[in-house]
């Protein structure tokens, strides 16, 4: 039998979270009084941080104390000033996470920030959106779906993600892009609606690692042996 969810409102929605599996529609219970409290600790942390300048050690403060206030959530988070998340309860954040100031995230659908993501000043993260309901969009239904930006990527300055949207490993949203689709690993993404600029592999990425790795990727241990002892016989 289908199930739709009646049309709610932020206030009496927080009770049920929703999960595809592959029955259909999975309803999770969680007590109200828990989101409300994530909600109200969430906003008391940021007021009362404020007024901090926005350096390191503070930002780990910041980031510490709103710990709780996700689903889960890692070590070393660094949240700035003026952050906004809506339904925290539903956000999954990894470690070494660095959130800039004036970020908003609607997490009603889900969000997932991997380890080492870092979203630029004032950038947004929607995870939901409206449709038309007579002639009008202002009470139209919402639309969800949950929005991953994966390992190391980040998304720049003023930059949207929209809902069901995923950035992948190491890849690049630029400043002022909105992203409606799926980002590749490596890659480079700009515009509105953004359009792929530049992809490339793990190997072109990472220019610190140097030759040695390619040259293990095509030849084995064998070849980085001799690699390396090229390397000291030129040093000596």
């Amino acid at each position: 039998m289908d199930w739709t969810p009646r049309a709610r409102t932020p206030w009496n929605d927080s009770s049920v979270q929703y999960a595809a599996n592959s029955s259909g529609i999975q309803r999770e219970r969680q007590p109200n009084y828990m989101r409300i409290l994530k909600y109200f600790w969430f906003h008391l942390i940021t007021l009362a941080t404020s007024w901090l300048p926005d350096l390191k050690p503070l930002m780990r403060m910041r980031g510490f104390f709103l710990r709780p206030c996700f689903k889960s959530c890692g070590g070393n988070l660094q949240v700035a000033r003026r952050v906004t998340v809506n339904f925290s309860n539903r956000m999954e954040i990894g470690r070494d996470v660095y959130i800039a100031t004036g970020c908003w995230i609607h997490a009603w659908g889900r969000v997932v920030l991997e380890d080492e993501v870092q979203l630029g000043p004032y950038s947004v993260l929607a995870s939901g959106d409206h449709k038309l309901k007579d002639d009008s969009y202002r009470y139209g239904p919402s639309a969800l779906a949950p929005i991953r930006i994966c390992h190391g990527s980040w998304v720049a300055a003023h930059a949207v993600v929209t809902k069901g949207v995923t950035l992948g490993r190491g890849a690049l949203l630029a400043a002022n892009s909105v992203a409606t689709r799926n980002i590749p690993d490596f890659a480079i993404a700009a515009g509105a609606p953004a359009r792929i600029l530049d992809e490339k592999s793990r190997f072109d990425i990472d220019k610190s690692i140097g030759s040695p790795v390619r040259e293990f990727a095509r030849h084995g241990h064998a070849s980085l042996a001799r690699t390396r002892k090229g390397a000291k016989s030129s040093r000596s």
